[in-house]
C-alpha cells in the first residue's frame, strides 16, 4: 500500500497544484484499498441543521449517499452518507496540527440523523462515539517535527480544553513516522490489549512496520455502518436552506 501512493504521490508531482495533487494521491490508495462499497472525494460536509464543516481533502461515502458529488471535484456531503473524513498534509508542522485540531473540532459539530427504521451496527462504545458524527483522522506524508512532539503538541491541546478529546481527531498518521490512535474508553471494535491483559483506552502507540495498513485496518473497522429504511434525502426536504445547498451543488 504505501509503495502504491508513493508511486501514485510521485505520477502527480508533475501536476501544477503539488498540495491538491498529494491530497489525490492519498484519496487514489483509499479507493483501492478501503471496501468497495465506499467512494472518496472531498469537499464540504453539511447536516440537516444547516451545520457545515471545512473544505475538508477526505470525505469516504457510503453506497447510500445520492449520488450528487463528483469524486473529481470538491462537492457537498451530507454527514448521514459520510462514513469518515480527514485531512492530508504534504509535510506536518505545529501549527498544521494545530489547525487539523480545529479543522476536526468543526467537523465534530455534524450531526446525523439516521432516520426511522435505521439499524447502526456497531458496538455501544463506537456508537456512541461514531453514530452521530463520524471519525476524522490527519494524514501526513512527512513531518517537520517528532513523534514526541506530536504527542506533546496534543498533550497541550487537550490539556487547554479537555473536551476535544471527545470532539477531535481520532486518529493521525504520518508516513515513516508513526501512528497515532485515540481509542475512546477502550471498549471499542478496534480494541487493543496492553501487557497486563487490560484493554488500552485514550491515545494508542502502534509500534509497527505497517503504519498504512493498519491505519486502514483501524479506519475500516470503525466507520459506522447503517442500514436505512428511508433515503437520506428526506430529511433535507424539510430543511429549505440545506435543499439549495444541494440545489447549487448539482447546478
Amino acid at each position: 500500500m504505501q509503495a502504491a501512493l508513493l508511486e501514485a504521490r510521485a505520477s502527480f508531482e508533475h501536476s501544477g497544484n503539488k498540495g491538491s495533487a498529494v491530497e489525490e494521491s492519498v484519496r487514489v490508495v483509499l479507493r483501492k484499498y478501503l471496501p468497495r462499497v465506499a467512494a472518496v472525494g472531498h469537499g464540504e460536509v453539511v447536516d440537516s441543521q444547516g451545520n457545515r464543516s471545512r473544505q475538508t481533502d477526505i470525505v469516504v461515502v457510503s453506497e447510500d449517499h445520492p449520488r450528487i458529488y463528483e469524486e473529481s471535484q470538491p462537492s457537498l456531503f451530507l454527514v448521514e452518507g459520510v462514513t469518515a473524513a480527514g485531512e492530508v498534509k504534504s509535510v506536518l508542522t505545529s501549527e498544521e496540527l494545530r489547525r487539523s485540531v480545529e479543522a476536526a473540532s468543526i467537523f465534530k459539530r455534524l450531526r446525523a440523523d439516521p432516520g426511522k427504521g435505521a439499524m447502526t451496527h456497531s458496538n455501544p462504545s463506537d456508537l456512541a462515539r461514531f453514530g452521530k458524527c463520524p471519525p476524522y483522522f490527519l494524514f501526513a506524508l512527512e513531518s517537520e517535527i517528532s513523534r514526541d512532539k506530536i504527542a506533546q503538541v496534543m498533550n497541550e491541546l487537550f490539556a487547554e480544553d479537555p473536551t476535544r478529546m471527545d470532539g477531535n481527531l481520532d486518529a493521525i498518521l504520518v508516513l515513516g513516522r508513526g501512528l497515532w490512535i485515540h481509542l475512546g474508553d477502550g471498549q471499542g471494535a478496534f480494541a487493543v490489549l496492553k501487557p497486563d491483559g487490560e484493554l488500552a483506552s485514550g491515545w494508542f502507540f502502534p509500534r509497527s512496520e505497517y503504519l498504512l495498513y493498519d491505519f486502514i485496518a483501524w479506519l475500516t473497522i470503525v466507520m459506522p455502518r447503517v442500514i436505512r429504511a428511508a433515503p437520506i434525502l428526506a430529511s433535507y426536504l424539510l430543511e429549505s436552506g440545506s435543499l439549495d445547498d444541494i440545489r447549487t451543488q448539482k447546478r
